[in-house]
């Protein structure tokens, strides 16, 4: 294999994740907005959590919306 070939492999992977949704980190804004990736997006907690502001969280990205699945 190829580095090109990898590198056009891998690349198609991301792009699939992206599609599908994925796990990224993320930091609570307020009680209705976290930053994932220097986009400000509402979201819904799947896990009892306290989010107060400032908090680091994991967050499941699926459009514009992110659910906080973890800390």
């Amino acid at each position: 294999m190829q580095v090109n070939e990898f590198k056009d492999i891998v690349g198609a992977f991301w792009k699939r994740v992206r599609q599908q949704g994925y796990a990224a980190h993320g930091v609570i804004q307020d009680k209705n907005t976290v930053l994932v990736n220097g986009k400000t997006m509402t979201y819904e907690v799947a896990v009892p959590l306290n989010c107060t502001p400032g908090k680091r969280v994991f967050v499941h990205v699926e459009g514009n919306k992110a659910v906080v699945i973890g800390s």
